[in-house]
């Protein structure tokens, strides 16, 4: 079946554990008046309520069954100077440094994300918010296969010593490395970069330096800018 064509631009943003992701994509949403998208933190959500549920994350079946039963959906807010994308999962907003930054969390999610069904189960609530606004995503598969007809793909990557550093100053344990071999691994939907995406190496640039060079891009592209109806 033919998907439905999308009727406002999305921006895609992939790339490595703290290659500046984040912090890019919300800046490029700033700049554009575009909604702000992290799908990490969508895994994360989903994550942070199976173990909160008593969950053993490497039953596979267990957590499949577990999700089918969640009530998940997306509010679009304005929070401060942009439009972010806020996940709700039963009714409940985990909060991004306590519940989603949490050291369980960032212990499993990885596994959780490598359950194709899980990854399926959340492919059509990904792209439902770019029919209601302008988007600009970040996560590891969206220009690969979340929105790989958009003609913004973007992705990022630094130098392993330089993420380490970054994840320390975020004050964040997780094992980078341990998190790119299995994102790059797993076999449903690995990181990788798209044939189609702008390739930029931040170990060396500002974040000022990468938005910079992305909105040169996007402009030379053409992108018709539209406020976000949200």
């Amino acid at each position: 079946m033919k998907k439905k064509e999308i009727p406002y631009p999305v921006i895609t943003i992939d790339g490595t554990t703290a290659s500046g992701k984040s912090t890019v994509a919300q800046e490029i949403a700033k700049a554009l008046g575009f909604t702000y998208f992290n799908t990490g933190a969508l895994y994360r959500a989903v994550t942070w309520r199976i173990l909160s549920l008593g969950y053993d994350v490497h039953d596979e079946e267990k957590v499949v069954e577990a999700c089918s039963r969640l009530k998940l959906r997306c509010a679009i807010q304005k929070i401060d100077s942009f439009y972010k994308a806020t996940v709700i999962l039963d009714e409940r907003v985990p909060d991004e440094k306590t519940d989603l930054r949490s050291a369980e969390v960032n212990a499993a999610v990885s596994i959780v994300a490598s359950y194709a069904r899980i990854r399926e189960w959340l492919l059509p609530f990904q792209r439902e918010l770019a029919y209601q606004t302008p988007l600009v995503v970040e996560g590891r598969d969206m220009g690969s296969v979340v929105f790989p007809e958009s003609p913004y793909k973007f992705f990022l990557d630094a130098q392993l010593e330089e993420r380490e550093k970054r994840r320390e100053k975020q004050g964040e344990k997780d094992d980078v490395e341990k998190r790119d071999r299995l994102d790059q691994s797993r076999s449903s939907a690995p990181l990788l970069c798209p044939a189609d995406a702008v390739r930029l190496d931040t170990t060396k640039l500002s974040i000022e330096k990468v938005v910079d060079k992305i909105l040169d891009v996007l402009w030379k592209k053409g992108l018709p800018i539209t406020k976000s109806k949200a």
